[in-house]
């Protein structure tokens, strides 16, 4: 539960700085009937985050400065590629995208909203694909929720993330979209009625490098591993279905 409320805290203090989400408001909600849901896992193994460099800030920008941060960034992508490998062979059998699939189906139910928790695992997402399902929904609106998971940066937690906006379908729900536009693009991200921006972190090791920090968890076994992933799934999940039940504030 802890972990469930610190996702909310952390989402609620980073809107208080910049307007980075949407609550649905009330009276579109009363015309949200029915939503189709889609969650989109690209990935097929874990990955590892990195410490971007700030090289260009530092070098006061310009071309040499891009030329350093680049360098330094795919220097520490090599790295952190080279420390995840045995983690990740250790990790081959699970499944995110399956399991988050089964989180979100158990959570969004309690939205009460009709097909809501029938949700749809896409393993890849071509150009287009967004606008063409909401074009032939059947259903009032339709939720994208985009989710990776990696290790962290240091190695010492696993982190689960999700980009989620909902986009209406229904003419009735067309007023109530963060910037109203009568094109045919229906997945621009301003169409949506609801978004917001989840991360979920699991605490794995503690140790004082990341590459300490790796070299462990190359050495325990697959359920050490996989079950806080698990838990990071059961959590965002529950985060979102949450956050979706939250109003607008008139």
């Amino acid at each position: 539960m802890r972990n469930f409320l610190a996702v909310l805290v952390a989402l609620s203090l980073g809107a208080c700085a910049t307007p980075s989400f949407r609550h649905i408001e009330p009276d579109a909600r009363a015309k949200l009937t029915s939503m189709e849901s889609v969650l989109i896992v690209t990935q097929s193994e874990i990955g590892a985050e990195i410490n971007t460099s700030k090289a260009s800030v530092a070098t006061g920008g310009g071309i040499v400065g891009a030329l350093i941060e680049s360098g330094i960034n795919n220097a520490r992508t090599k790295t952190a590629e080279e420390l995840v490998a045995p983690i990740r062979d250790i990790m081959i059998d699970f499944d995110f995208g399956a399991t988050l699939e089964q989180e979100l189906e158990a959570e969004l139910a309690a939205l009460n909203i009709a097909n809501a928790q029938e949700v749809t695992l896409l393993r890849g997402l071509e150009a287009g694909t967004p606008n063409t399902m909401i074009e032939q929904s059947g259903a009032s609106a339709v939720l994208f929720i985009n989710s990776t998971y990696n290790l962290s940066a240091e190695f010492d937690e696993m982190v689960a993330t999700a980009v989620v906006a909902l986009y209406p379908v229904s003419e009735n729900l067309y007023p109530y979209k963060e910037k109203v536009d009568a094109d045919n693009k229906r997945a621009e991200l301003s169409d949506n009625i609801y978004r917001n921006t989840f991360r979920v972190t699991q605490p794995l090791s503690d140790l004082d490098k990341k590459e300490e920090n790796a070299a462990a968890l190359a050495e325990r076994p697959a359920s050490e591993l996989t079950g806080p992933l698990s838990e990071a799934a059961k959590i965002l999940a529950r985060a979102i279905a949450a956050d979706m039940q939250i109003d607008a504030a008139e």
